[in-house]
């Protein structure tokens, strides 16, 4: 009934000691039955700065460049997260955000993350709108590579997986 492909790029850069900013696009390609295919560009930006040793704060602009899979359509998705995180303990860290949406809801995330070896972290969120739980784990063999899997589930769409590969230079 509906499949989808995407791929995703970015980058950031740290300015200062305390303060990173950076941008990402993602490219979508979605086929639905019975409908023509359509794509999309989002392009997103954020930036995060470190207020004290364990205590940070960030924002995230997504879609700024106002990307649709309908042109036409009035309703574009753009967010705007703002959050602040704290590591409770060297391995232990949570965050809560503020998710704003400009065309439809706004709601709470709330996510702990537990780096259970140097090599391999888990992360658990949920989020009040849109109304999902995730579950993430992160496999980092080599210190410029991470092997990342992620499910979602939103009470409306159902259970979504994503795999991924992260290169940090």
């Amino acid at each position: 009934l509906y499949s989808e492909f995407s791929g995703f790029a970015g980058g950031s850069i740290l300015i200062g000691k305390d303060f990173i900013v950076g941008i990402s696009a993602e490219y979508s390609h979605s086929t639905f039955k019975n409908f023509s295919p359509a794509s999309m560009l989002h392009v997103n930006t954020g930036a995060l700065l470190t207020l004290s040793p364990i205590l940070r704060a960030g924002v995230s602009v997504s879609n700024i460049l106002r990307g649709s899979y309908d042109p036409d359509s009035r309703l574009v998705h753009q967010r705007i997260l703002l959050g602040l995180g704290v590591e409770v303990l060297p391995t232990l860290y949570i965050d809560a955000d503020a998710n704003i949406s400009l065309s439809e809801y706004t709601g709470f995330t709330l996510a702990a993350r537990y780096d259970a070896l140097d090599a391999l972290h888990c992360r658990l969120a949920i989020s009040s709108a849109p109304r999902m739980a995730e579950l993430s784990v992160a496999l980092r063999p080599l210190n410029s590579i991470a092997v990342v899997a992620t499910g979602q589930y939103h009470d409306v769409l159902g259970l979504s997986e994503q795999i991924g590969i992260v290169w940090y230079w």
